[in-house]
């Protein structure tokens, strides 16, 4: 009989020593897919992801007017208002609670009339631009946290891709309710057609499946500021859209049997419930996202423990072993190295190489630049090659941070300067060469 204990140590230690290379393919499918699950449960508790869910409900929330109006607006421009209307009252509230949805339309029948007149005009501006961008910014910091990417996109692309992102979506929701229509209006036309008309009602009953899929692996594939491989996306979205309608209709059956809830807080009983599914669509999504990662970067976890506790002579080691490969591909004009390119290069896990390369741009050692598409951060020197020599480099990391502490505490304290002078002329021995010349052995 298995012990708890036994399961313990399979968790703790057998999970991660087996060598799947000599299973056969369904043990191997199935220890490879067990691994994903573990990183991810342990992640998800790690980076303070429910954390990020309420964050981002709130910020949902905050943002939900202006962005349904943003919504209406263009499908009223396509005669396709009372479609949206008929999907938002079936996708807000079910059954005998409909207040919800009634109160959610008169604010953005209001929001777009005073836009219409000009009342208000340059405060609902500038609250539906501060509501977008926080929210916008709130789930890239929290796919940024499950990627372990340090830095946020720059000024331009938030700007670009934002916009993007927000002008895309709600057209996406109208040619889907203009293709709902024509669905319907075909499955009529032709319901003496048995394979017609039972094609179309399959189509139209899994269309919002597919939607939620879809929607949630562009939000996985683009919404972090790194490259995410599509096929490490397309099993997570899937999975969080079938979630997403699971959740959804919970969410429904249970709006009927808490007449005791509706009893007590009235009107205001829809408002908690909507959070607590807006709460956990999140936890779905971040789930489904740190999964994403998981199955990236799942062989590098086993260098979790050792990137955390990395000596400071193989860190500095291995950011010279970083800055001698981008320098010398620099050096003979051939296209920059990414994270991802640099990691496979040296055989690195990819999270060590993407908090370094932040680190030494960090330090005006290198430079951020994109590719040719634009798509995707690269890396060159900052300075001349002839400049960056090991104790350049290894001096511009000493220097990175705050380099002046209290005046009051330094001020008059000659034991402190003499050691911090000590510390700065400190050289490594033939350090002063430049990286590109340095041989390799």
């Amino acid at each position: 009989m298995i012990t708890a204990k036994q399961i313990g140590n399979f968790f703790q230690e057998d999970i991660w020593t087996t060598d799947e290379r000599l299973l056969s393919p369904a043990p191997r499918l199935a220890l490879w897919t067990l691994r994903r699950l573990v990183i991810t449960i342990k992640c998800f508790d790690q980076n303070n992801l429910p954390n990020f869910a309420s964050a981002l409900t709130y910020n949902c929330l905050l943002a939900l007017v202006p962005i349904l109006s943003i919504i209406f607006a263009i499908a009223r421009g396509f005669g396709l208002g009372n479609e949206i209307e008929q999907r938002m009252r079936e996708n807000i509230s079910a059954g005998s609670n409909q207040h919800t949805s009634e109160i959610v339309l008169n604010f953005v029948d209001r929001y777009i009339d005073h836009t219409h007149s000009g009342v208000f005009l340059g405060a609902g501006l500038l609250f539906l631009v501060f509501t977008v961008t926080n929210l916008s910014s709130s789930i890239e910091s929290a796919f940024n946290t499950i990627w372990h990417v340090p830095t946020s996109r720059n000024i331009y692309r938030r700007v670009f891709d934002y916009t993007a992102i927000f002008f895309f979506f709600p057209l996406l929701i109208i040619v889907t309710s203009g293709f709902s229509v024509i669905l319907s209006t075909v499955a009529g036309q032709y319901a003496d057609f048995i394979v017609i008309s039972g094609t179309m009602k399959f189509i139209m009953r899994y269309s919002p499946l597919l939607l939620a899929a879809l929607a949630f692996t562009a939000l996985f594939k683009y919404m972090p500021n790194t490259n995410v491989r599509w096929r490490h996306v397309l099993a997570p979205g899937l999975l969080a859209g079938i979630l997403f309608q699971v959740l959804q209709f919970l969410y429904f059956k249970y709006q009927f049997e808490l007449s005791s809830y509706n009893a007590i807080y009235g009107s205001f009983a829809a408002l908690p419930l909507f959070m607590l599914w807006m709460q956990f669509s999140w936890y779905i999504c971040l789930f489904c996202g740190q999964l994403c990662y998981a199955s990236q970067h799942g062989d590098d976890y086993l260098f979790t423990h050792d990137i955390r506790n990395l000596s400071r002579a193989n860190h500095d080691a291995v950011c010279l072993l970083l800055m001698r490969r981008i320098c010398e591909r620099f050096a003979e004009g051939e296209t920059p190295y990414s994270v991802q390119s640099l990691a496979q290069d040296t055989h690195l896990p990819e999270t060590l190489v993407s908090g370094l390369v932040a680190e030494m741009t960090q330090a005006k050692l290198l430079c951020e630049i994109y590719n040719t598409e634009g798509t995707e951060s690269c890396y060159q020197p900052a300075t001349d090659l002839s400049r960056l020599t090991a104790n350049h480099i290894i001096r511009q990391l000493d220097e990175n941070g705050t380099g002046h502490l209290s005046y009051l505490w330094t001020k008059g304290n000659t034991e402190w300067h003499n050691i911090l002078h000590l510390r700065r002329d400190a050289c490594l021995k033939d350090g002063d060469k430049p990286m590109a010349g340095t041989e390799k052995t």
